[in-house]
């Protein structure tokens, strides 16, 4: 069984294969994003509750006891 990790890991190489973009460039895309709703430096951003896709794929295998 993956860690999480491993499995947060594979998991965004997977997404940036499908939008044909490099793990690298992914990765940049990832950060401005995050800059953009930080509530640090968006006040009225509100992220509460939200569960990223990555997390809740990791959960829903950890479920079912699947392997990615």
């Amino acid at each position: 069984m993956k860690t999480e990790e491993q499995f947060h890991i594979e998991f965004l190489q997977q997404k940036a294969q499908s939008l044909g973009l490099s793990f690298a460039d992914y990765m940049l895309f990832l950060i401005f994003e995050n800059l953009e709703h930080a509530q640090v430096l968006n006040p009225e951003t509100t992220t509460a509750g939200f569960e990223p896709e990555w997390a809740q794929a990791f959960r829903e295998q950890n479920q079912s006891g699947q392997g990615m």
